[in-house]
């Protein structure tokens, strides 16, 4: 059995796996919250969309583009696989393609150097990208004025940039000797959760069907959410945050389902 605090692969709930849940939203969600932001919070009327040719990339991709197309924007895709050395070209189509926005699927050590390029081919209009770039290593491989102003999206819920999380930042730190990352808090509710399952069963040796029975039924109150499961194993709520390089710093933003309700 397993609890997850990070996998997003839509896929991973689908394929009939009757042991797996995750505490995060997946990118079936985080790819239309990520256009929906784009298209009204942003409010572009053009988006880029670049992956990075790996299974977690063209997966949100996919489920970004089908969403903007809903949002009646314009789109326009390319791939550039992960460990490019040459981004100048697509830095260059994304610049001239009169885009507003510009969102890449793919991780920390690529977004960064394809940061560099954008930021040498004079691309203007907003760059965002995913959980999969949510690091403090992307500001490092891309530079601080490569990466200020570049925007996240995340079904993570950032623990050091919140007061209420205060206490929780700092045992972490204690702990580990550095700051809670992308999914730390996650990571501590979805450990919570097999930990009140195993308390629930009042057994010194509960068996795996127990416990996996236990936490399909669970309804613990977590840090970052209350997490409970819906059958095939996702968590039942949807939040999906973003966030913004500012001054060297990631901060959220907020939750976007709320920036545009509200």
């Amino acid at each position: 059995m397993a609890v997850s605090p990070s996998a997003t692969r839509p896929s991973l709930t689908s394929s009939g796996y009757k042991t797996f849940y995750r505490v995060v939203a997946n990118d079936s969600v985080q790819g239309p919250a990520a256009a929906d932001y784009m298209a009204k919070v942003v409010k572009a009327g053009k988006v880029f969309v670049v992956d990075d040719k790996s299974q977690y990339g063209t997966g949100l991709a996919t489920a970004i583009v089908a969403q903007l197309k809903k949002d009646s924007v314009t789109v326009e895709t390319d791939s550039a696989p992960a460990k490019t050395q040459d981004y100048s070209q697509i830095a260059s189509k994304v610049a001239s393609s009169g885009a507003q926005a510009m969102y890449y699927a793919g991780y920390y050590s690529d977004a960064g150097v394809f940061a560099k390029a954008l930021k040498t081919a004079g691309f203007t209009g907003k760059m965002i990208t995913g959980d999969g770039s949510k690091d403090p290593n992307f500001i490092t491989t891309a530079g601080n004025e490569a990466a200020e102003g570049w925007q996240f999206t995340c079904p993570c819920l950032d623990a050091g940039k919140d007061p209420k999380f205060a206490d929780f930042a700092t045992a972490y730190k204690k702990l580990s000797n550095a700051d809670p990352g992308t999914y730390s808090i996650e990571g501590y509710d979805a450990a919570n959760v097999v930990i009140s399952v195993l308390k629930s069963l009042g057994s010194t040796s509960p068996t795996r069907q127990q416990v996996a029975d236990g936490v399909a039924k669970v309804d613990y109150q977590g840090l970052s959410k209350e997490i409970k499961f819906t059958p095939n194993g996702d968590i039942s709520g949807t939040a999906i945050y973003a966030y913004e390089i500012k001054s060297g710093t990631i901060t959220l933003l907020g939750d976007i389902g709320k920036m545009i309700s509200g």
